[in-house]
């Protein structure tokens, strides 16, 4: 009998060191002296790791939008020998566009330095991204400067940061949205941004379906992943397939 009972808090041990591995430690597959050559566009264990399109105008039943970012280090690491992992962001603008007419116009400009109306929170990285979570607003890396948010990603290598718009935007039926932001990404950073549809303007978060069917947000698309700027600041949007398919379609 105590054999057993031995046996058993030795599974216990050994389950609990795993687990706790698995939340607050660096994935066995990560060699963190040779973090500086990660040269993937997306980091490490990313959920999407390329510009995904999955559904280019909102559902029937959707009426309302929120543009998002994630933002994390290239690995899950603490690296005194790089950069500091870092993104400054300074514009996102949602912009419409009416698919019949071609005309496009500013849905949104988001201001990021603005904590009221750009909401930020902590997820998971490993052993998962994201997870059934609400994320945590208790680390704040975010540092608000006069025309720019910077995010600090230095003290948070095991996280992702997940932010988004709020309140929420109106979308028109036959409408389509992109996304453009002017960053400036360290080396061992990355950036990646999107939109997800909701049901209206209030309702809140029911659970993921990949159908829309039974929950009340629904994935519209998903970016590639952005690196190194080299120190400046560039313009981007996305997504990418989406600007070239409307494009051929006016020729």
């Amino acid at each position: 009998m105590l054999i057993l009972l031995r046996v058993g808090f030795l599974i216990i041990a050994v389950v609990s060191v795993v687990l706790i591995r698995s939340v607050y430690f660096v994935p066995l597959s990560v060699d963190c002296r040779q973090s500086v050559e990660w040269l993937d566009d997306a980091p490490h264990g990313a959920l999407w790791k390329h510009e995904v399109i999955h559904r280019a105008e909102a559902p029937v039943g959707y009426t309302a939008l929120v543009g998002w970012i994630n933002a994390a280090t290239h690995v899950p690491c603490r690296d005194e020998s790089a950069d500091i992992p870092s993104i400054e962001i300074r514009a996102i603008r949602i912009i419409e566009r009416d698919v019949s007419s071609g005309e496009e116009f500013v849905a949104a400009a988001i201001d990021p330095n603005d904590p009221g109306h750009f909401i930020g929170r902590l997820f998971p990285r490993v052993p998962s991204w994201f997870g059934e979570t609400e994320g945590d607003p208790g680390t704040d890396i975010a540092l608000h400067q006069k025309d720019r948010i910077m995010l600090d990603l230095s003290r948070v290598p095991l996280r992702v940061y997940h932010a988004w718009n709020d309140p929420r935007i109106a979308v028109a039926p036959g409408h389509q949205y992109v996304i453009e932001i002017e960053a400036n990404i360290s080396k061992t950073a990355r950036l990646q941004f999107g939109i997800d549809y909701w049901r209206n303007m209030n309702v809140d978060y029911a659970g993921w379906d990949p159908s829309c069917v039974n929950s009340t947000n629904c994935e519209g698309w998903v970016s590639d992943w952005y690196g190194d700027t080299h120190g400046e600041f560039m313009t981007f949007r996305a997504p990418k397939a989406l600007n070239e398919t409307f494009v051929r379609s006016l020729r």
